[in-house]
């Protein structure tokens, strides 16, 4: 499958970059911290495009408050809409893959409950309805408060420390921990 060059990365980030004002990058390698990035999407094979279609990409943000987040969507449609003109606003047999997803950060007010997205979500096939399954981008939450869950349980079978707010914490400490993150640090 083909993918965006990083040259086409680098051009598109600079486009972003001149109509945002923000500091979009286009890494040589997966970036390690949170920034405004435009990496290759592998979902987005541009081989059944139209011929001026170059290839898919993939836009990254930093974590961002919802009102920060929504700033952000609307610079970015303004922005693809001056480079690109009207092709990625419309569903078709080319776009249907395509989608928007932002990091969002609760912010200092709000408190993000990890135990309601670990524990009362049917991850398989949440992850499977969005094509995510075993991708290098994700894993399951379970598996990383299953084994320190099954430790504590052979001390305290009766999970009775757990009761308290001891489970809370557990999750706390270790949601996101299974999510694949490189080892290695941009260079935009």
């Amino acid at each position: 499958m083909d993918e965006a060059s990083p040259s086409f990365c680098r051009a598109f980030a600079a486009k972003l970059r001149e109509r945002t004002g923000r500091a979009w990058c286009a890494p040589s390698r997966p970036p390690q911290r949170p920034g405004f990035y435009v990496v290759p999407e592998y979902g987005l094979d541009p081989l059944n495009w139209p011929e001026d279609r170059l290839a898919g990409v993939e836009l990254l943000t930093p974590p961002l408050p919802l009102d920060d987040a929504e700033t952000v969507r609307t610079e970015l449609f303004e922005a693809i809409y001056e480079i690109d003109g009207d092709f990625n606003f419309f569903a078709d047999e080319h776009t249907a893959n395509c989608g928007w997803h932002i990091n969002i950060d609760g912010g200092d007010g709000f408190r993000l409950d990890p135990d309601r997205f670990i524990l009362g979500v049917d991850e398989l096939l949440l992850l499977a309805n969005n094509d995510r399954l075993f991708s290098r981008y994700t894993a399951l939450q379970r598996h990383a408060v299953g084994v320190p869950l099954l430790r504590h349980l052979a001390h305290d079978p009766t999970g009775k420390f757990l009761l308290g707010s001891a489970l809370g914490n557990l999750l706390d400490d270790r949601a996101g921990a299974t999510r694949d993150t490189p080892p290695i640090s941009p260079s935009c």
